[in-house]
Order: C-alpha cells, then sequence, then structure tokens
C-alpha cells in the first residue's frame, strides 16, 4: 500500500530475473517502502560512461557460464576501460582512434 492506495509493482520479469533476485528485490522493495520511499519513483543517477554502462551490461549476463563471464569482464578491465571506459557514453562510436 503507497499512499494509502493498494498497488502492484513488476520488480522484473520471468526468465529474465532469476527466483532469488526476485526475492532479493522484493526485500529491498519493501524496506524502502517502510522508510517512506517507493523506490519505482525515486530518479536513479544516470549512467554516464561506456564503464558504468559496460558494468551494468554484465551484471544483466543469462545463460553464460561463470567462466566466460570472468573473461569477459577481464577483458573489458585490461583492454577497453583502460584505453575509453571513461569516455561519456553518448561520446562513444565505433571510431577508437580520438
Amino acid at each position: 500500500m503507497i499512499n494509502s492506495k493498494e498497488t502492484t509493482r513488476a520488480l522484473g520479469i520471468y526468465p529474465t530475473m532469476t527466483l532469488v533476485e526476485a526475492r532479493s528485490a522484493r526485500d529491498t522493495y519493501l524496506l524502502e517502502l517502510s522508510k517512506g520511499i517507493d523506490p519505482l519513483h525515486v530518479i536513479k543517477p544516470k549512467i554516464t560512461s561506456l564503464e558504468e554502462v559496460s558494468r551494468e551490461w554484465h551484471t544483466r549476463k543469462r545463460g553464460w557460464s561463470e567462466p566466460h563471464a570472468k573473461k569477459v569482464l577481464k577483458d573489458l578491465e585490461n583492454h577497453i576501460f583502460p584505453e575509453i571506459g571513461k569516455r561519456a557514453i553518448d561520446e562513444t562510436t565505433g571510431d577508437v582512434s580520438n
């Protein structure tokens, strides 16, 4: 109940979100509600760099083996982030020469 109104919230979709992730999201959501905050209406800070977007993308991986996921992240950290990771995402193009 938010502002004395019954509401329904979707915190993710199946099968993209696992049961463990769904329960964790529910618990976090209920904790915030108990503090008087509706987390679905809180403005989140904008992701601005290629590294931030890449790390967020990596957390949403599905169907990858753990070794593959670790290799992808390690490759990003070793080869991409040092060169162009701090670039603003809206300024990032396929051209890495500038």
